[in-house]
């Protein structure tokens, strides 16, 4: 949360001084910040896969122990 509101804060000022600076580091921390989010969506689908392949394996019943978690995560993260 911190991180956004740091963003806000760098785009405001980059707008009001018309900052090339200032606009090249609100451009670039927007970059990171969804390049990390997309890396983030990634792993998680990844654990995803890996966390119900190992259950299953271990579980002859295939009772599903997270039903909603993983939607829920889903959700929360984009």
């Amino acid at each position: 949360m911190a991180f956004q509101i740091w963003v806000m804060g760098m785009s405001v000022i980059a707008l009001m001084s018309e900052s090339i600076p200032h606009l090249f580091a609100v451009l670039v921390t927007h970059v990171l910040a969804t390049t990390w989010s997309g890396f983030q969506i990634y792993n998680t689908r990844e654990f995803r896969e890996d966390f119900q392949e190992k259950t299953l394996q271990a579980d002859s019943c295939n009772a599903n122990l997270l039903p909603s978690y993983w939607s829920q995560r889903g959700a929360a993260e984009v």
